[in-house]
Protein backbone atom coordinates (compact mmCIF):
# COMPACT_ATOMS: atom_id res chain seq x y z
CA UNK A 1 0.00 0.00 0.00
CA UNK A 2 0.88 3.42 -1.18
CA UNK A 3 0.27 5.25 2.06
CA UNK A 4 1.56 8.85 3.40
CA UNK A 5 0.57 10.79 6.59
CA UNK A 6 1.76 14.13 7.04
CA UNK A 7 2.02 15.47 10.87
CA UNK A 8 4.62 18.24 10.34
CA UNK A 9 5.93 19.99 6.97
CA UNK A 10 6.79 17.88 3.96
CA UNK A 11 6.62 18.03 0.44
CA UNK A 12 5.13 15.14 -1.43
CA UNK A 13 6.44 14.05 -4.91
CA UNK A 14 3.82 13.28 -7.75
CA UNK A 15 2.77 9.89 -8.73
CA UNK A 16 0.39 7.01 -7.66
CA UNK A 17 -1.09 6.81 -3.83
CA UNK A 18 -3.51 4.71 -2.11
CA UNK A 19 -3.80 6.87 0.76
CA UNK A 20 -3.07 10.84 1.70
CA UNK A 21 -3.87 12.35 5.04
CA UNK A 22 -2.74 15.68 5.91
CA UNK A 23 -2.63 16.81 10.01
CA UNK A 24 -0.11 19.94 9.07
CA UNK A 25 1.12 21.71 5.65
CA UNK A 26 2.12 19.58 2.73
CA UNK A 27 2.82 20.90 -1.24
CA UNK A 28 2.64 18.25 -3.96
CA UNK A 29 4.79 18.86 -6.50
CA UNK A 30 3.86 16.96 -10.11
CA UNK A 31 0.84 15.15 -10.79
CA UNK A 32 -1.02 12.61 -8.50
CA UNK A 33 -3.33 9.90 -8.66
CA UNK A 34 -4.79 9.47 -5.22
CA UNK A 35 -7.77 6.69 -3.73
CA UNK A 36 -8.64 8.31 -0.72
CA UNK A 37 -7.15 11.59 0.83
CA UNK A 38 -7.82 13.67 3.79
CA UNK A 39 -6.67 17.13 4.89
CA UNK A 40 -6.95 17.98 7.81
CA UNK A 41 -4.20 21.19 8.13
CA UNK A 42 -3.06 22.91 4.50
CA UNK A 43 -1.98 21.41 1.08
CA UNK A 44 -0.55 23.43 -1.95
CA UNK A 45 -1.06 21.19 -5.09
CA UNK A 46 1.19 22.51 -8.30
CA UNK A 47 0.26 19.56 -10.90
CA UNK A 48 -2.75 18.32 -11.69
CA UNK A 49 -4.87 16.32 -9.71
CA UNK A 50 -7.05 12.85 -9.99
CA UNK A 51 -8.50 11.45 -6.77
CA UNK A 52 -11.41 9.16 -5.90
CA UNK A 53 -12.65 10.62 -2.47
CA UNK A 54 -11.15 13.84 -1.23
CA UNK A 55 -12.23 15.37 2.18
CA UNK A 56 -11.26 18.74 3.24
CA UNK A 57 -11.66 19.91 6.93
CA UNK A 58 -8.52 22.64 6.62
CA UNK A 59 -7.21 24.51 3.52
CA UNK A 60 -6.29 23.11 0.00
CA UNK A 61 -4.69 25.42 -2.95
CA UNK A 62 -5.04 23.65 -6.49
CA UNK A 63 -3.06 25.06 -9.17
CA UNK A 64 -4.02 22.74 -12.26
CA UNK A 65 -6.78 20.96 -13.55
CA UNK A 66 -8.64 18.75 -10.92
CA UNK A 67 -10.56 15.58 -11.45
CA UNK A 68 -12.94 14.17 -8.26
CA UNK A 69 -15.33 11.39 -8.20
CA UNK A 70 -16.65 12.83 -4.16
CA UNK A 71 -15.23 15.65 -3.13
CA UNK A 72 -16.42 16.98 0.86
CA UNK A 73 -15.56 20.40 1.47
CA UNK A 74 -15.84 21.51 5.28
CA UNK A 75 -13.11 23.72 5.27
CA UNK A 76 -11.70 26.03 2.47
CA UNK A 77 -10.64 25.44 -1.19
CA UNK A 78 -9.41 27.63 -3.94
CA UNK A 79 -9.11 25.63 -7.99
CA UNK A 80 -7.38 27.95 -10.16
CA UNK A 81 -8.46 25.59 -13.13
CA UNK A 82 -11.25 23.93 -14.14
CA UNK A 83 -12.49 21.20 -12.25
CA UNK A 84 -14.37 17.84 -13.10
CA UNK A 85 -16.38 16.18 -9.70
CA UNK A 86 -18.86 13.85 -10.20
CA UNK A 87 -20.35 14.55 -6.31
CA UNK A 88 -19.25 18.03 -4.66
CA UNK A 89 -20.80 18.90 -0.65
CA UNK A 90 -19.29 22.39 0.40
CA UNK A 91 -20.21 23.10 3.93
CA UNK A 92 -17.31 25.80 4.01
CA UNK A 93 -16.06 27.81 1.30
CA UNK A 94 -15.26 27.31 -2.09
CA UNK A 95 -13.24 29.43 -4.73
CA UNK A 96 -13.51 28.32 -8.45
CA UNK A 97 -11.33 30.33 -10.63
CA UNK A 98 -12.53 28.49 -13.29
CA UNK A 99 -15.36 26.10 -14.23
CA UNK A 100 -17.04 22.63 -12.71
CA UNK A 101 -18.09 21.08 -15.47
CA UNK A 102 -20.51 17.89 -16.25
CA UNK A 103 -20.82 16.96 -12.58
CA UNK A 104 -23.56 14.61 -10.95
CA UNK A 105 -24.60 16.41 -7.84
CA UNK A 106 -23.50 19.38 -6.13
CA UNK A 107 -24.94 20.15 -3.07
CA UNK A 108 -23.90 24.21 -1.41
CA UNK A 109 -24.44 24.57 2.46
CA UNK A 110 -21.60 26.93 2.50
CA UNK A 111 -20.26 30.21 0.44
CA UNK A 112 -19.36 29.04 -3.19
CA UNK A 113 -18.13 31.76 -6.02
CA UNK A 114 -17.78 30.27 -9.80
CA UNK A 115 -18.25 31.12 -12.97
CA UNK A 116 -19.86 27.87 -14.91
CA UNK A 117 -21.42 25.39 -12.85
CA UNK A 118 -22.95 22.21 -14.35
CA UNK A 119 -24.46 19.31 -13.13
CA UNK A 120 -27.43 17.54 -13.31
CA UNK A 121 -28.80 18.22 -10.05
CA UNK A 122 -27.96 21.39 -8.12
CA UNK A 123 -28.93 22.14 -4.40
CA UNK A 124 -28.26 26.16 -2.93
CA UNK A 125 -29.08 26.36 1.04
CA UNK A 126 -25.96 28.51 1.46
CA UNK A 127 -24.72 31.10 -1.12
CA UNK A 128 -23.29 31.39 -4.67
CA UNK A 129 -21.92 34.00 -6.63
CA UNK A 130 -21.78 32.46 -10.04
CA UNK A 131 -20.44 35.11 -12.43
CA UNK A 132 -21.58 33.13 -16.04
CA UNK A 133 -23.84 30.37 -15.86
CA UNK A 134 -25.57 27.64 -13.45
CA UNK A 135 -26.57 24.98 -15.56
CA UNK A 136 -28.60 21.93 -14.67
CA UNK A 137 -31.20 19.28 -14.80
CA UNK A 138 -33.03 20.10 -11.31
CA UNK A 139 -32.10 23.33 -9.76
CA UNK A 140 -33.52 23.93 -6.12
CA UNK A 141 -32.06 27.44 -4.74
CA UNK A 142 -33.78 27.08 -0.96
CA UNK A 143 -31.94 30.02 1.17
CA UNK A 144 -32.41 33.73 3.08
CA UNK A 145 -28.57 34.28 2.20
CA UNK A 146 -29.08 35.88 -1.13
CA UNK A 147 -27.39 34.90 -4.04
CA UNK A 148 -25.87 36.56 -7.37
CA UNK A 149 -26.35 34.56 -10.71
CA UNK A 150 -25.55 36.11 -13.79
CA UNK A 151 -27.71 32.90 -15.62
CA UNK A 152 -29.99 30.35 -14.51
CA UNK A 153 -30.66 27.75 -17.33
CA UNK A 154 -32.44 24.60 -16.38
CA UNK A 155 -35.54 22.21 -16.80
CA UNK A 156 -37.19 22.59 -13.16
CA UNK A 157 -36.24 25.78 -11.09
CA UNK A 158 -37.27 26.25 -7.75
CA UNK A 159 -35.59 29.47 -6.48
CA UNK A 160 -37.44 30.11 -2.74
CA UNK A 161 -36.50 31.21 1.10
CA UNK A 162 -35.79 28.20 3.59
CA UNK A 163 -38.64 28.17 6.12
CA UNK A 164 -36.56 25.61 8.55
CA UNK A 165 -33.96 28.56 8.81
CA UNK A 166 -33.81 30.31 12.53
CA UNK A 167 -32.84 33.70 10.45
CA UNK A 168 -35.89 35.78 9.89
CA UNK A 169 -33.82 38.08 7.55
CA UNK A 170 -34.33 37.13 3.83
CA UNK A 171 -32.21 38.42 0.97
CA UNK A 172 -33.34 38.02 -2.46
CA UNK A 173 -31.56 36.41 -5.01
CA UNK A 174 -30.05 38.51 -7.65
CA UNK A 175 -30.52 36.87 -11.44
CA UNK A 176 -29.53 38.14 -14.61
CA UNK A 177 -31.69 35.51 -17.06
CA UNK A 178 -33.86 32.94 -15.87
CA UNK A 179 -34.62 29.79 -18.44
CA UNK A 180 -36.37 26.93 -17.82
CA UNK A 181 -39.02 24.55 -18.47
CA UNK A 182 -40.98 24.76 -15.02
CA UNK A 183 -39.84 27.68 -13.35
CA UNK A 184 -40.92 28.72 -9.57
CA UNK A 185 -39.36 31.85 -7.95
CA UNK A 186 -40.07 33.93 -4.60
CA UNK A 187 -37.85 36.85 -3.27
CA UNK A 188 -36.06 37.12 -6.66
CA UNK A 189 -34.72 40.22 -8.86
CA UNK A 190 -34.38 39.03 -12.08
CA UNK A 191 -34.39 41.27 -15.57
CA UNK A 192 -35.32 38.25 -17.99
CA UNK A 193 -37.70 35.15 -16.74
CA UNK A 194 -38.66 32.70 -19.89
CA UNK A 195 -39.54 29.33 -19.92
CA UNK A 196 -43.08 27.04 -20.28
CA UNK A 197 -44.48 26.84 -17.30
CA UNK A 198 -44.05 30.01 -15.17
CA UNK A 199 -45.19 31.05 -11.32
CA UNK A 200 -44.19 33.88 -9.71
CA UNK A 201 -44.35 33.89 -6.36
CA UNK A 202 -44.29 36.69 -3.58
CA UNK A 203 -41.57 39.21 -2.95
CA UNK A 204 -40.08 39.36 -6.66
CA UNK A 205 -39.23 42.16 -9.38
CA UNK A 206 -38.82 40.99 -12.56
CA UNK A 207 -38.40 43.32 -15.32
CA UNK A 208 -39.86 40.77 -18.73
CA UNK A 209 -41.39 37.40 -18.46
CA UNK A 210 -41.75 34.90 -21.29
CA UNK A 211 -44.02 32.44 -21.29
CA UNK A 212 -44.99 29.39 -23.52
CA UNK A 213 -48.02 27.52 -21.88
CA UNK A 214 -48.61 29.46 -18.45
CA UNK A 215 -47.79 32.53 -16.34
CA UNK A 216 -49.32 32.87 -12.68
CA UNK A 217 -47.88 35.52 -10.93
CA UNK A 218 -48.68 36.87 -7.09
CA UNK A 219 -49.87 40.18 -5.93
CA UNK A 220 -47.28 40.04 -3.52
CA UNK A 221 -44.79 40.51 -6.77
CA UNK A 222 -43.58 43.37 -9.49
CA UNK A 223 -44.08 42.20 -12.88
CA UNK A 224 -43.27 45.49 -15.60
CA UNK A 225 -44.31 43.28 -18.76
CA UNK A 226 -45.21 39.70 -19.60
CA UNK A 227 -45.80 38.15 -23.21
CA UNK A 228 -46.91 34.90 -24.20
CA UNK A 229 -45.04 33.22 -27.06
Amino acid sequence: MNNINVFASSTISGGNYDNIRIFGSAEINGDVVVTNMDVYGSTVFNGTSEIINLKVFGSCHFKSYTCVKEMDIKGSCTFKSDVKVDILKVYGSVDFKENISRAKEVSIYGDVDTKILEADKISIKGYINCTEQLNGETIEVSTNSGSKIKEIVGSDIHIRPDKKSFSRKIKSIHVDIIEGDNIYLEYVTANIVRGNNIKIGPHCKITSIEYKDSLEASDKSQVEKSNQL
